[in-house]
Formats: structure tokens, C-alpha cells, sequence
């Protein structure tokens, strides 16, 4: 003998309700924040501005059409994809202030993931940031400021599992604008602080002893040398090059109105030769 089970018939209202406490509580403990229709999952304890980082090596190259490209590898402690990217784009705004080139890129790597540079590739990259300072000069980039990350955990060895998710010019937009919210953006730890202040130290010295004026120094009989027309002209032409070059381009006065950047840049500070060839166009996958 079968015996009938009552039909169960619940109120749209009760069931979107529901829907709704399992959106917004879930299993996992995090808040959905959304930003334009895209929801930016921030979880427990993370911050707008992402969090604390590590420096691992930064250096400026040159590429074959003479731009410049300043590339940042940083490590973090196991977190969210979405705080990798926010660390990234804070450390690019901060570089943004100091560094006058033309694309920024920051890496995020693991606390455990590889040390040698050569090995800091593929999914030992946790997250990525690329910020094309001067659109104009990088028409490979399909959009001035591109993010990325693994969605998967990462493993003891620091190599990070999962999809590869990409986000859109409008999710980069939504963080950089929370960032406004915290005044204080900090740079990432240098392990190696103390060693290069002490070495800057001792050079300056050194070059200070060594500088001395030359034996056969002319006078100065009372008339001042008169600049020949050539020297002139380079001293105009190097006037309209500063000009140019204290000129903000549109992503830098971003930056700056959002309170990542500013609009006195200053020469790369950190310049190596890079380990591996260098193209014009951003890595693969961007």
C-alpha cells in the first residue's frame, strides 16, 4: 500500500527570503560586498588596501622600443585571491609615485614559493597586477590596468591550485575606489633594508672622499663664460623633455585622485639587467 506524502508548497516571498540568508551567510563565514553589479567577496579580517607583504626583488627593464618596465615580485601569507590583488594594486600605486615608466607589474608569491627568480612563474604567481602608466606607448594591452588570480589553495611548496580568474576593468576600479577609505597605505616589508642603507652609506662616503677639484681649475677673471648657441639649444631642447616628462598621463592622475599616486614621479631608482628576454607586448594571458 503507497502512502501519499503532502505536497510541500512554499510562498515566493519565503522563498526568496531563504535564498537570501544562504547567500549572505553561505558555509564559509564571508560577507559578499558588491561594487557595479559585481559582487567582491571580502572575508574576515581583510583590509581595502589588501595586506602585509614581503619584498622579494624589484627591477626595471628596457624593452627592444625603449620602454620601461618595472617588475615587483612580493610574497604574502596564504589569503584570499581578491587580498593578493588589493596588495598588488597598492604596491603599484606606491610605485606609481616614485617610478616615471611605462608599465608597472607586480607579482604576489606564497611565503613558501620559490626563491630563485627563474622558478617565480606560472602558478607559483599567485596574483597579478599590470598598470600601464603610459597607455600610448603599450597598444598590445588590451586594457591600462589588468588583475589576476588562482582561486584554488596553495600547496606547502607555494604553488597555487584552481581556476585563473581575470578580472574586469570595472572590478580594478571598485577596489582601487575602497582604497580611498584607509589613509595609511604601507609599503611592503624589505628584509635586506638595514644591508642596503649601510652600503648607500659607505658609497656616499667613499665617493665623497674621492672627490676632489681638478689642479688646473680656471679662474674666474670676473666675466662670466658666455653659453655658445648649441649649448642653448640642448638646454631648451632637456627643458621640454622635463616638461614632458613632469606631464601626468591619465592613469597616473588616477592614481593620484584616488590616493595611490602622484604627479611627481621620479627616475627609476632600481635598474638590472633582466634574466630573461624581454618583449614590448605584457606576458601571455594578458
Amino acid at each position: 500500500m503507497k502512502i501519499g506524502l503532502p505536497k510541500l508548497r512554499f510562498s515566493r516571498k519565503l522563498a526568496i527570503v531563504t535564498l537570501g540568508i544562504t547567500v549572505l551567510l553561505g558555509g564559509t563565514g564571508v560577507t559578499a560586498l558588491y561594487f557595479g553589479g559585481k559582487d567582491l567577496i571580502m572575508e574576515s579580517g581583510e583590509s581595502a588596501i589588501g595586506g602585509a607583504c614581503t619584498d622579494i626583488q624589484t627591477m626595471v627593464v628596457k624593452t627592444p622600443s625603449n620602454h620601461l618596465w618595472l617588475r615587483k615580485y612580493i610574497r604574502m601569507e596564504k589569503t584570499s585571491g581578491h587580498d593578493r590583488v588589493r596588495t598588488a594594486l597598492r604596491i603599484a600605486g606606491l610605485l606609481a609615485q616614485k617610478h616615471a615608466v611605462d608599465l608597472i607589474h607586480v607579482s604576489v608569491l606564497d611565503a613558501h614559493g620559490p626563491d630563485k627568480r627563474a622558478q617565480m612563474r606560472a602558478r607559483a604567481i599567485g596574483a597579478e597586477v599590470l598598470i600601464a602608466l603610459k597607455p600610448e606607448n603599450l597598444p598590445e594591452m588590451k586594457s591600462p590596468a589588468m588583475a589576476s588570480y588562482y582561486e584554488g589553495p596553495v600547496s606547502d611548496e607555494g604553488r597555487y591550485y584552481g581556476d585563473r580568474v581575470v578580472l574586469d576593468i570595472g572590478e580594478i576600479g571598485a577596489m582601487m575606489t575602497a582604497m580611498r577609505t584607509v589613509a595609511e597605505k604601507p609599503d611592503c616589508v624589505n628584509p635586506n633594508a638595514a644591508a642596503q642603507e649601510e652600503a648607500a652609506r659607505k658609497a656616499a662616503e667613499h665617493k665623497k672622499k674621492d672627490h676632489k677639484p681638478p689642479a688646473n681649475a680656471a679662474k674666474n677673471d670676473g666675466h662670466d663664460p658666455q653659453p655658445d648657441a648649441a649649448d642653448s639649444s640642448h638646454a631648451g631642447q632637456e627643458t621640454e623633455d622635463a616638461e614632458a616628462k613632469s606631464a601626468p598621463s591619465m592613469l597616473d592622475s588616477l592614481l593620484a585622485m584616488i590616493g595611490l599616486g602622484g604627479d611627481t614621479a621620479e627616475s627609476p631608482k632600481t635598474v638590472e639587467v633582466a634574466d630573461e628576454p624581454v618583449a614590448d607586448a605584457p606576458p601571455a594571458g594578458h
